[in-house]
């Protein structure tokens, strides 16, 4: 692993105490270091020595076989929650087998990977402390790169010391050796939050089906927040597929002020400042659009958007709250809006729209794609997409301007006041104080 990857395990080879019998721990036995972005994780407080020091002594192989055992859901699983079994997956304090691991957890939202670590006390059976915390976003390439580069060197040392037929070696080839279809089957299981090898080897055929008649260009989003069990997750997939049936015969709106292409225009921006945070792109979109519109920060962004709103079906699916896309070789878009009828909620998700029919699908893996969904997943692409619309509805800037250089006091009443002036809702405003202006204050 290079110096500047911002996940780093360091480690040297050690002797094995004579107290570690299996050949698989005595092999892999080593002093090792985890570093994120420059922060030593594996900073710890010795008890019995009363010292500091940035190394922990362990068994790299129950490691190396906790990121085989959870690689997929590693890469796919982008749900929140905090099941224990979640969680057991994504910590590598999960690691086990009688050692104390570091509580640094792994959650992916695509193009990103979300690190969390925390302090850890020593216990009457682990004398060592864990003292550092923090948090932070980067490549999900470099880190799934970062935990592939352990592995590997494990199964290296294996080999050298003779030791053969691991678990490890089996699960690590298993993967390795998917075909095509049984890449996207782990795939799809894991965005479901489920272990393609045990639990979801019972939904194969729901999975199946439920992606039969649903465009490649959404299914990964769909599976983002899919209810896990197989009548929801066929119900969901007929509602969304329902959803998208109107977009061959929808018309553009009568009026529209701009098209998305000027949506699309305004993505070609260059993004230096938070490029690592999902939301970070979103932002700064949204501030170029506006910026095209000459619209100055306290003004309202103006109701005729190249969005085609319609009524959605009667029922309606947990975590999805629009569907829509391109309306053929048009610059608009089309939606089918769940949830609230308010106008508030209705302008948010026209506004999510513009992101997702006139900017992702101009970028990364979602080239070319003519529909597209908005759901509640914390995915990269759902987040910029929240993003944007929230600043592109209620400029940081705007809000500021209106309500002082320091928000954070403001009264609901003042709050309610600045979203009323933008149209939208008081959340939304909220959000903004608290995510972009606090951490400016």
């Amino acid at each position: 692993m290079s110096e500047w990857s911002p996940l780093r395990f360091t480690f040297d080879w050690e002797p094995a105490d004579d107290s570690i019998k299996a050949p698989e721990l005595r092999a892999t036995w080593s002093r090792l270091e985890t570093w994120v972005l420059g922060d030593c994780v594996t900073v710890v407080r010795d008890h019995a020595t009363r010292s500091y020091r940035a190394s922990i002594t362990v068994p790299l192989y129950p490691l190396a076989e906790w990121i085989a055992f959870n690689w997929w859901l590693l890469s796919f699983d982008g749900r929140e929650g905090r099941s224990s079994a979640r969680l057991r997956r994504r910590n590598m304090f999960s690691a086990g087998d009688g050692f104390c691991w570091p509580d640094l957890q792994f959650r992916t939202t695509g193009e990103f990977t979300f690190l969390e670590w925390h302090a850890l006390p020593a216990s009457d059976t682990q004398p060592i402390e864990y003292v550092k915390h923090g948090a932070c976003y980067i490549g999900s390439g470099e880190a799934l790169a970062a935990l592939a580069d352990v592995v590997h060197a494990v199964l290296d040392r294996l080999a050298e010391a003779g030791v053969r037929g691991t678990p490890l070696a089996s699960e690590w080839a298993r993967i390795a050796g998917a075909e095509q279809e049984e890449q996207e089957f782990c795939q799809a299981a894991a965005r479901l939050g489920l272990d393609p090898y045990s639990e979801g080897v019972d939904l194969a055929s729901s999975i199946e089906d439920a992606l039969a008649d649903l465009p490649a260009t959404v299914r990964a989003d769909f599976l983002d927040v899919a209810p896990p069990y197989p009548d929801g997750l066929v119900e969901a997939a007929a509602w969304v597929t329902a959803a998208l049936r109107g977009i061959p015969d929808a018309t553009p709106p009568e009026r529209q002020r701009f098209g998305l292409d000027m949506v699309a225009d305004s993505a070609a921006i260059p993004l230096v400042e938070g490029a690592a945070r999902p939301w970070a792109k979103g932002y700064a979109v949204a501030r170029e659009l506006r910026r095209r519109l000459e619209l100055a920060p306290t003004d309202r962004f103006p109701e005729d958007l190249p969005v085609a709103a319609v009524a959605p079906p009667k029922r309606q699916i947990r975590g999805v709250t629009g569907a829509g896309g391109r309306i053929g070789d048009s610059e608009s878009a089309y939606l089918v809006l769940a949830g609230s009828a308010r106008m508030e909620s209705r302008r948010f998700g026209m506004a999510r729209a513009l992101w997702h029919a006139g900017v992702s699908h101009t970028v990364g893996a979602r080239r070319g794609a003519a529909e597209f969904l908005l759901t509640k997943a914390t995915s990269t692409s759902q987040q910029a997409g929240r993003a944007f619309a929230a600043e592109l509805l209620a400029p940081a800037d705007g809000i500021r301007d209106m309500l002082g250089a320091d928000p954070g006091p403001a009264s609901q009443e003042e709050l309610d006041d600045v979203a009323e002036h933008f149209g939208t809702a008081g959340l939304v405003i909220a959000h903004q104080v608290a995510n972009q202006l606090a951490e400016q204050s």
